[in-house]
């Protein structure tokens, strides 16, 4: 329907979909300077999906307020679904920020192996966690899964201003592409909007932003967004 008739391919690889697809585009970007590439994702949840993943306890049983998603300290956490997309090039020109890089970890197993992936994450992409203006955060209010977030922002991020998104697009597959698109119009606009932030002051327009993200523990992402 698009003509779009290259190289085109769909990740379907559960919460890290749109990381993989990325990780793709920004190879792709490497072998071809010249081209662009439509990057994007849609989560649809259907009444099966939803009735699938309650039956498993993936959502809370009683109502909540989105925008106090993190204070009730309970199972579970709000359903969500999006479509996000993105035209990214290896030319900066014109772009009010640049994806420095993505990385993905599959059952890591504890705290410190995290911390221990972030800053050679990082260090790949010749940056150090002092240059890091704001973190955002994956926090979904999910009681059982969310005390990694806590330990991360009492010990390796400590310090740094944290945010999360989770409250205003739920939890889905593809979470981490609205958070690229959040990061990008902090970046934009050199302001983070009102309600994101967890702890410390806002920073003077943020210039490096690190997004970390997980799911049950088992699949875990960051990306790195940084102003051109």
């Amino acid at each position: 329907m698009l003509g779009c008739n290259h190289y085109n391919l769909t990740y379907v690889h559960g919460p890290v979909s749109f990381e993989a697809a990325l990780l793709d585009s920004m190879m792709w970007l490497a072998e071809h300077p010249g081209h662009q590439v439509l990057l994007g994702g849609a989560e649809e949840l259907t009444d099966m999906h939803f009735r699938i993943t309650d039956s498993a306890d993936y959502w809370k049983k009683h109502p909540v307020e989105s925008m106090k998603l993190l204070r009730y300290g309970s199972p579970g956490t709000i359903a969500g679904e999006g479509a996000a997309f993105f035209v990214v090039s290896g030319d900066p020109l014109g772009a009010s920020s640049a994806i420095r890089g993505v990385m993905t970890l599959y059952k890591p197993g504890s705290t410190a192996i995290i911390e221990e992936n972030i800053l050679h994450f990082l260090e790949k992409q010749g940056k150090t966690l002092g240059v890091i203006d704001l973190i955002l955060s994956g926090n979904n209010g999910d009681s059982r899964y969310d005390e990694i977030y806590a330990e991360l922002s009492e010990g390796l991020f400590a310090g740094k201003p944290v945010a999360h998104f989770k409250h205003l697009c739920g939890e889905h597959y593809l979470a981490s592409s609205f958070a690229l698109w959040l990061a990008d119009r902090i970046i934009r606009d050199g302001a983070i909007p009102e309600g994101l932030l967890m702890k410390e002051k806002s920073p003077v327009s943020p210039a490096n932003i690190l997004i970390y993200n997980q799911n049950n523990l088992i699949h875990h992402s960051m990306m790195l967004v940084s102003r051109c």
